[in-house]
């Protein structure tokens, strides 16, 4: 039997990246309600704190390109995650984890979905998944403001952006847009010395 080369020793490389991608976000796709801002913080576990596929500042700037481009957020940041760690076949692998369980479980239950909400056992159950849903992203928001409130600059364009939002009702879009040249303009391009400052994954 011929040794296997180290071009066929990559794509089984590259094949069991896909596969543990696909099952991390079919994992996570499975076991998240309340859309896609729920599933970050699960992602941010998933990807930075148990695996250290990427470090904390790469998984925030495509956590905030996922923001700023159309689709869903968790998809996009699942896309993010897979194109960052094994090119556009991890990415569609993340992508196909990602959206795949919704779609089984509205098929699933969709028929009877009404009739199941009725049920008061399960709107206690729902409640308190709420609970723990604000639980989650409450840790995420900390985890990710935390440097930015360290830093002057980036708290005052933080309470620009919540002041926009809630008293001139600005679109989210637009804050976003506004918020990354007021961040060009105010860091004047040379960003915060995050390149030298950044981590490296586990």
């Amino acid at each position: 039997m011929p040794a296997k080369t180290d071009k066929d020793k990559g794509k089984q490389a590259a094949a069991r990246l896909w596969l543990d991608l696909f099952g991390v976000f079919f994992k996570i796709g499975a076991f998240t309600l309340g859309g896609g801002y729920a599933m970050l913080p699960l992602i941010y576990h998933e990807v930075v704190e148990r695996r250290c596929w990427l470090d904390r500042e790469s998984f925030f700037a495509g956590a905030v390109l996922a923001q700023g481009v159309p689709g869903a957020n968790a998809v996009n940041t699942a896309v993010f995650v897979g194109y960052r760690l094994a090119g556009l076949g991890g990415a569609g692998a993340a992508a196909a984890g990602c959206i795949l369980p919704s779609f089984l479980i509205i098929l699933g239950v969709g028929p009877f979905i009404f009739r199941i909400l009725k049920l008061p056992a399960v709107a206690d159950i729902f409640q308190g998944l709420r609970a723990g849903i604000l639980g989650l992203l409450l840790y995420f928001l900390g985890v990710w403001s935390r440097p930015l409130l360290r830093d002057f600059k980036g708290s005052t364009l933080c309470a620009l952006a919540f002041f926009s939002l809630l008293v001139l009702k600005w679109h989210p879009i637009a804050v976003i847009i506004s918020g990354g040249l007021l961040g060009f303009l105010i860091l004047g391009g040379k960003g915060e010395g995050e390149e030298k400052k950044r981590e490296k994954p586990c």
